[in-house]
């Protein structure tokens, strides 16, 4: 059975709303700490509403398997000036899983990368979520970082696709704020010591 990838426009506004509201949720569910409020507040609501409405920042691709609408993937293209565009939500129908839908939208969102020249394709992806790590790993994303957010306790990774002969931005690594701290105190101490022998 083939998926079909179609740009969606207000005709889906029902079942899409209704497929993000249950990402949402679940989200909040795992989410440490307050939920961040009801979902027609949130700003996946609002970015959904101007995908569907012909936004030329937001585009949702919507699923289809058999006819049948089977899931939706919210996609951002980069603000004026970057090179960076965000896969923002991606939700498979439970009765699709397994049936390849998140490959073919991961696949889609990659042609319109090279399409557009962006340079880079990213997805933050809370750790628990691991069925949607390992679609985003098998479609060619790589891990660059911990994201400082955390879900459920746990960290939220960025998973980066680069554009056909870009190159990953180098991770800045970062000492631990007691490790420099700690080594402030002893490398006065050793530099005194080494001068005096």
């Amino acid at each position: 059975m083939t998926v079909d990838i179609l740009p969606a426009d207000t005709a889906l506004l029902g079942p899409v709303l209704r497929a993000a509201e249950t990402t949402y949720k679940l989200h909040n569910t795992h989410r440490a700490g307050e939920p961040s409020g009801p979902f027609r507040d949130s700003i996946l609501h609002e970015w959904l509403n101007e995908a569907l409405q012909g936004s030329p920042r937001h585009a949702v691709l919507a699923a289809f398997r058999e006819g049948q609408f089977a899931g939706y993937m919210l996609l951002s293209a980069p603000e004026e000036g970057q090179s960076l565009a965000m896969v923002n939500d991606i939700w498979v129908d439970e009765r699709q899983r397994g049936r390849r839908i998140a490959p073919a939208l991961l696949a889609e969102a990659i042609r319109l990368q090279e399409k557009a020249g962006w340079d880079f394709l990213a997805g933050t992806i809370a750790d628990w979520n691991t069925a949607s790590t390992a679609a985003f790993r098998r479609a060619g994303f790589l891990d660059w970082r911990n994201h400082g957010v955390k879900d459920d306790g746990r960290r939220i990774h960025i998973l980066v696709h680069p554009r056909k002969g870009v190159t990953l931005p180098r991770r800045r690594w970062r000492l631990p704020p007691e490790l420099v701290a700690a080594l402030a105190l002893l490398l006065p101490v050793a530099l005194l010591a080494w001068l005096t022998r």
